[in-house]
């Protein structure tokens, strides 16, 4: 992929998933279209409060009441985060289009964001600081997060610049983890393959 230009890829994780989630936010974006208003008492009353009971040792020991964001393991709350998160990725991929021109991949797996920067041109790439570009994307992505009260994982920033050649042995080679996936800086993938063979001998 970097043979000729430069690539770098940043990787975040939403801090606390779901119980990001903004009820009026989420209302605001179903009343832009019919079909979303239909949908508006129901999510009022997904997020309504919710009462539960504190117990151990087998025994009640009180209850409390929440009404935090959407709830963990409601097979629903995944579709509305995203639904929630759709225009804050869209306006993060606005403002980084506008500061470069650099070719954007901006995606997200529920709570976990992808940010790829491609510069295929070999010219261009020479003159560009990749590991820059990708500091200033971050504080573009960190700004527009917090506008809109996504807090963003700090001890989960990665970034991964991919290499033209090889790093000798005695250096330390690069390496991220991102669904599941292993990826060093050359995309050998050998580390990943070492971790799922390591794994299956274990099972075996």
């Amino acid at each position: 992929m970097a043979s000729k230009g430069a690539v770098g890829w940043r990787f975040k994780d939403v801090k606390g998933g779901f119980q990001n989630t903004r009820e009026e936010d989420v209302v605001k974006l179903l009343e832009k279209s019919e079909e979303g208003r239909r949908w508006i008492p129901y999510v009022k009353n997904f997020f309504r409060t919710r009462e539960f009971d504190l117990e151990w040792d087998c025994k009640k020991r009180g209850e409390g009441r929440t009404n935090i964001g959407a709830p963990q393991g409601s097979p629903r709350s995944p579709v509305i985060f995203v639904i929630w998160m759709a225009p804050i990725l869209e306006e993060m991929e606005k403002e980084v289009k506008d500061f470069t021109d650099a070719e954007l991949e901006l995606a997200s797996y529920v709570d976990d964001i992808h940010v790829g920067l491609c510069i295929w041109d070999e010219i261009a790439a020479k003159t560009v600081d990749m590991d820059l570009l990708l500091s200033i994307v971050d504080a573009i992505i960190n700004t527009v997060a917090a506008k809109h009260h996504l807090s963003l994982e700090k001890s989960k920033y990665e970034r991964l610049v991919l290499r033209q050649k090889r790093r000798r042995k005695y250096n330390e080679v690069k390496m991220v983890k991102w669904l599941g996936t292993i990826m060093d800086e050359s995309l050998t993938f050998k580390e990943h393959w070492k971790v799922r063979q390591k794994a299956l001998a274990i099972r075996s």
